[in-house]
């Protein structure tokens, strides 16, 4: 099962290492591959001290994260693991529209670019946030990030979610 998740997060995979690479190595480093809480395949860096004044976030986009120097802790780790696995959700789902896409039109070019795109169809929340709470909210509000940190955050006894998975 994990191949054949891998093969459909293809584009995620693809779009998120072109990421991290873009930043290394003058705005990132430490780069290494490895696994985020049961996610293979994952390019991970640093950010550089400089760039780490700049933008405060660990990021993950698809298959690649560049996070803050040394804030790599078990809770920040499972949460972002919970936006790769919303990435791998959204290409199976691009992946079926594609599918349907083609299958209804013909174009093929057309269903491989939906699908290819699909890792990216969480952009999308931090507009419709933005509208529902306000721009300065736009980023905590949206519906993945309130769900990676319920799924994340410690309870209220100890424990997460993310602990109860099988």
């Amino acid at each position: 099962m994990r191949l054949l998740l891998a093969v459909i997060h293809l584009p995620g995979l693809v779009a998120g290492w072109l990421w991290v690479l873009l930043f290394y190595p003058w705005a990132a480093h430490k780069l290494r591959i490895g696994t985020l809480d049961d996610e293979p395949l994952m390019l991970m860096a640093s950010w550089r001290p400089w760039a780490a004044r700049i933008w405060k976030y660990t990021t993950t986009i698809g298959r690649g994260m560049v996070g803050q120097p040394g804030e790599l802790s078990v809770r920040l780790i499972r949460h972002e693991a919970v936006h790769v696995r919303q990435s791998v959700d959204r290409s199976a789902l691009a992946l079926v529209v594609g599918a349907v896409v083609w299958a209804a039109t013909g174009d093929l070019v057309l269903g491989l670019a939906l699908w290819a795109t699909g890792w990216a169809w969480q952009l999308p929340n931090f507009v419709t946030a933005a509208a529902r709470w306000g721009v300065s909210r736009a980023y905590r509000d949206s519906e993945h990030e309130k769900s990676a940190y319920a799924q994340a955050d410690p309870w209220p006894g100890g424990g997460s979610w993310a602990e109860r998975k099988p």
